[in-house]
């Protein structure tokens, strides 16, 4: 079947949204490893002690420390966008209005990850917030819609 502008293809957001998720981590270790900053797999969620680290490798700590939260905060976000994506098929949304959704929440992870690799003021940190309620503002409308569209057939 070929893809169309009327292809739904929201569901493949779910799949690309969890490798999302996963790419700050996997750049992480191996940036960090790279520059000498050791990670104790026994124990993954201890802090590491930097201490003994010079200034340049402090420097890729720090940034590895934004990967880990870019990480975490991904995946504290994943099951509010995958529930959307899934309850608006289920409420059979329109194809173009879930796909346009799952491509700004999908933009909106990007921008949000960039941002927090990169920032290094307060303006930043402000806009970093922004991209991260826009995806889940979206999620939530999204939510919203289904559940209002799932209320009107049943009515």
């Amino acid at each position: 079947m070929p893809i169309t502008v009327h292809s739904n293809l929201s569901l493949y957001a779910v799949p690309t949204a969890y490798a999302l998720a996963f790419l700050p981590h996997t750049i992480k270790l191996i940036w960090g490893g790279i520059n000498g900053i050791k990670y104790n797999n026994l124990n993954p969620r201890a802090a590491a002690d930097h201490s003994t680290l010079d200034i340049e490798t402090k420097k890729v700590a720090k940034k590895c420390e934004n990967l880990k939260a870019i990480h975490s905060n991904g995946l504290e976000i994943f099951p509010l966008f995958a529930t959307a994506i899934i309850i608006g098929n289920f409420a059979r949304l329109p194809a173009k209005y879930l796909n346009s959704f799952a491509a700004l929440f999908l933009t909106s992870r990007v921008v949000f990850s960039a941002i927090y690799f990169l920032q290094a003021s307060q303006t930043a940190a402000a806009a970093r917030s922004g991209a991260f309620f826009v995806g889940m503002g979206a999620s939530l409308v999204v939510l919203f819609q289904s559940a209002n569209k799932v209320f009107s057939l049943s009515a």
